[in-house]
């Protein structure tokens, strides 16, 4: 046994300290802020529906797909569930609630430990009456006696707590029950990063749509200020109209540069919840919503959030967690009923060599504690009040976060059939005022009036349409996944021109 205990204990020290290591992570990182090509100063992020080709399959095996077709909203849900860290790091939440489930259960199973210790000893007193070189064992372990003494002792014991009087099957519940809860959280935030998708998405068309409206508006007033220009030199009209409309086109370039640099933000905005280099040149698929009504009631989305809410699981599943936590705490007032068995062998020079087996049964209870188990028992209960207040407050934002998305609904209909008729009135002022002006019943300043009022028109059309957009992906993940209808009359959305060069003042 001497020389088995030796090699073990020569094989252990020879592997060192447990080390594993972990990926490293430092050029993950930085690749993640470091640009993955030039960035274009403008490009065209919408690519209107009937110009899409359709987007290549993921590469499962890649780690960042490349962007060189336009993503619809699907396609970009779709890549924002293997790219996005927030749903890695809902994933990793998961796998440790299901291994704390399994250490709650390893409780109910018994452990088994080995022992094996080599010591010396050298003395030079003994007691009298002992002769040299004899033995003075003192059983089972070891003896003490003159002269030079080893001995080793190899030991081991397996123990079983029987009964605890509920303890381990409530701890075990519990670890069940979050093992559970995070399952749902995961689930929730797949639905949370689709909206974010969807609300980054829509933000990117309305951006790119409003610097449409910026880009004409541009070519309109310069075409104006060369007419009033013109106009002016030959004495028909006033320094004051020139500058009005040298005031004009300012306006509308800088409300062209503002929403250029919306659309570029709105772009990495899109990057970052799908989960991909933020500085990527990432362009979308044009989308529109257009509905005259929204078809389902009030009271049909609650009942749907109901329905599909994680949250409402998960709130119900964390009062019972508490539950049993509680009950879990009561339990440490009862005994503990553990089982030993083991067995060791002692051997040696100079010493009584043994093999000794022993078994038994041990009641521990602990009766008084100092006031600590009935803290623990008060916590407990505080801590079932705290998850019972938590579900109130999270059915409560559950049906506000419905309300919203309904009134939202709503509002961007009504507007929307309003910005429909504002804008074609606009676009019928214009033209009128035109003719007066080629008639020369007008004057340019009355262009400039007609445009700016077209130009607001166009963007309150624009603001709506996507709107509504963003209101019925925000009703999807109030309901918890519900499908949202459709137009059942789609209308095809105006086709986006290219950025045009703008000629500087």
């Amino acid at each position: 046994m001497r020389h088995a205990g030796a090699a073990t204990i020569a094989l252990l020290a020879a592997t060192g300290c447990v080390y594993h290591p972990v990926p490293e992570s430092r050029g993950n990182y930085v690749s993640r802020i470091a640009a993955p090509q030039p960035i274009p100063k403008e490009y065209d992020p919408v690519v209107p529906t009937g110009d899409a080709p359709p987007a290549p399959k993921p590469e499962p095996h890649r780690p960042e797909p490349a962007l060189e077709h336009p993503l619809s909203l699907e396609q970009a849900e779709e890549l924002a569930m293997r790219q996005s860290p927030r749903i890695a790091e809902a994933r990793g939440v998961v796998a440790t609630g299901a291994a704390r489930e399994r250490v709650a259960a390893a409780a109910f199973l018994p452990t088994a430990s080995a022992n094996y210790s080599f010591q010396g000893f050298a003395s030079h007193t003994g007691f009298s009456g002992t002769p040299d070189g004899g033995r003075f064992p003192v059983l089972p372990v070891r003896g003490y006696g003159p002269g030079d003494q080893d001995f080793e002792v190899l030991d081991l014991r397996v123990q079983w707590t029987v009964f605890q009087f509920g303890k381990r099957l409530a701890l075990h519940d519990q670890a069940t029950l979050r093992a559970e809860i995070t399952r749902w959280q995961l689930e929730r935030t797949r639905q949370a990063v689709a909206f974010d998708v969807a609300l980054n998405y829509a933000r990117v068309l309305q951006a790119r749509a409003t610097q449409v409206v910026a880009e004409k508006a541009v070519v309109r007033a310069e075409a104006a200020l060369k007419d009033v220009r013109n106009l002016a030199a030959n004495g028909v009209l006033t320094k004051e109209d020139v500058l009005r409309a040298e005031v004009f086109l300012a306006d509308v370039r800088q409300a062209l540069i503002a929403a250029t640099s919306e659309a570029q933000i709105a772009v990495a905005g899109l990057n970052r919840s799908i989960g991909i280099n933020v500085s990527a040149p990432t362009r979308v698929v044009e989308r529109a919503a257009e509905l005259d009504e929204y078809p389902v009631r009030l009271e049909d989305c609650l009942a749907q959030a109901i329905g599909g809410r994680p949250e409402f699981s998960i709130v119900r599943l964390g009062v019972a967690a508490a539950g049993r936590g509680a009950d879990a705490t009561r339990a440490d007032y009862l005994p503990v009923i553990t089982t030993t068995a083991g067995g060791a062998v002692i051997d040696g020079s100079r010493v009584q060599n043994a093999q000794v087996a022993d078994a038994g049964i041990t009641l521990k209870w602990d009766l008084y504690q100092g006031g600590r188990r009935r803290a623990e028992v008060r916590g407990a209960d505080a801590e079932i009040d705290i998850a019972l207040a938590q579900g109130q407050q999270v059915c409560d934002t559950i049906a506000f976060e419905t309300h919203v998305a309904f009134r939202n609904i709503e509002d961007a209909i009504g507007r929307l059939k309003q910005a429909r008729t504002a804008t074609g009135q606009a676009a019928e002022t214009l033209r009128l005022v035109r003719n007066r002006y080629a008639r020369g019943d007008a004057k340019p300043t009355d262009i400039v009036d007609a445009e700016t009022a077209l130009i607001r028109a166009e963007q309150n059309l624009n603001s709506a349409r996507y709107d509504l957009v963003i209101a019925l992906a925000r009703m999807k993940f109030a309901t918890g996944g519900t499908p949202q209808p459709a137009d059942p009359r789609p209308k095809p959305p105006e086709p986006l021109p290219a950025p045009r060069p703008v000629e500087k003042p």
